[in-house]
């Protein structure tokens, strides 16, 4: 008669049963779960390269398709344009974008991208704003013999005032994205004029950007710049009414240009600001600068207001952009009124100018590898 329960033997027999279901069972239960993990970073990777290709695409002329070129974008730059949704996962889990990867994007007849760490990026170099970058602008390089007498005001880097001025000028990055070029503002004015001879702004400051022209045709190692467009359906304002503001700046044969208003604006993390249709007309737009604003100090921007006082007039300097609502203002940077992005008058008289200093601070754009 047989007992109640299992036989020593015919539980090892279980057991070994189980064991040889494990044996093949386990790798095919490891495989789909590495195939479900590789799905999903095959998706993702697929979602940051259309991503990554719609960026180059809307930012083609800040590009140069080139097969020796590399490029490096942060994700977070792709999240916050809008290009690329988050949270998103790699390996299996959540990756924290904003801080630890890049794109590698090179081209070869086609994009092609790998996901890095910032500090691996095939050398790569991104500059942050304010980042300090010395240029040589006589000798088109990267220069390590700056002086101080190199930032006074007026002074071009090539018409030496005293003996210890070089042609190696301080210059802060901007708006670095990760392209061929890299933006660079000189950390003084060059020069002050008038912006037109016309008391309104329609034809763009011609005058001011033929003294641009003239101060820095000298120098060397820049890159070719697009040309400034401005269109902008402006309405009417107090002061007159007319269709709409709109000009070109010609750049395609200078080597420096102006910065514009929507970019310091950008540096200024000014909220639904746009060069052509806010209503700017004796309205200054507050850049909270640390050390400048007497309102909400939130913006370390120092550097943009570098070597502008109000104590000796020198307190402001051009942008390329016109006051949509006001047939004869420019948006200029002015420390005067507290660090902020304000309204400067198309048409000034001699007397005017020496009063107000309404400075020329020149803009250039240098290939990545000259200041890596």
């Amino acid at each position: 008669m047989r007992k109640d329960g299992f036989t020593l033997v015919e539980l090892l027999g279980v057991m070994v049963i189980l064991a040889l279901l494990m044996l093949f069972a386990f790798p095919k239960i490891i495989n789909q779960v590495k195939s479900s993990t590789n799905s999903t970073d095959e998706f993702t990777e697929k979602l940051i390269y259309n991503a990554v290709d719609l960026y180059l695409d809307d930012n083609k002329n800040m590009f140069v398709k080139d097969s020796e070129i590399n490029y490096c974008i942060p994700l977070n730059t792709l999240v916050d344009n809008g290009y690329l949704k988050g949270p998103i996962k790699l390996n299996g889990s959540d990756t924290d974008i904003t801080n630890l990867k890049t794109v590698e994007v090179s081209y070869s007849g086609q994009y092609d991208f790998k996901l890095k760490d910032n500090s691996d990026c095939s050398g790569s170099k991104f500059f942050s704003n304010g980042q300090v970058v010395y240029f040589d602008v006589k000798n088109g390089e990267k220069c390590t013999n700056y002086t101080s007498e190199n930032s006074e005001d007026g002074y071009n880097g090539i018409d030496n005032a005293t003996s210890n001025q070089n042609s190696c000028l301080k210059f802060y990055a901007f708006l670095d994205n990760g392209g061929y070029n890299v933006n660079l503002i000189l950390d003084h004015n060059i020069g002050t004029e008038t912006p037109n001879k016309e008391n309104s702004n329609q034809m763009g400051p011609t005058i001011a950007l033929d003294t641009l022209s003239s101060l820095t045709s000298s120098w060397q190692g820049t890159s070719s710049l697009r040309n400034y467009t401005y269109n902008s359906s402006a309405g009417s304002s107090s002061i007159v009414s007319y269709d709409a503001i709109e000009y070109e700046l010609n750049y395609s044969s200078m080597k420096a240009r102006f910065i514009t208003a929507n970019e310091v604006a950008k540096l200024g993390n000014v909220k639904n600001f746009s060069e052509t249709t806010y209503d700017g007309y004796l309205r200054d737009v507050p850049l909270n600068v640390k050390g400048i604003s007497t309102s909400e100090t939130t913006n370390e921007l120092g550097w943009l207001f570098d070597n502008l006082s109000k104590s000796t007039k020198k307190s402001d300097y051009y942008t390329s952009s016109a006051v949509h609502d006001s047939y004869a203002s420019y948006w200029i940077v002015s420390v005067y009124y507290g660090g902020s992005l304000t309204y400067g008058p198309s048409k000034i008289s001699a007397t005017t100018l020496g009063d107000c200093y309404y400075g020329i601070r020149p803009v250039i754009e240098v290939k990545r590898n000259k200041i890596s």
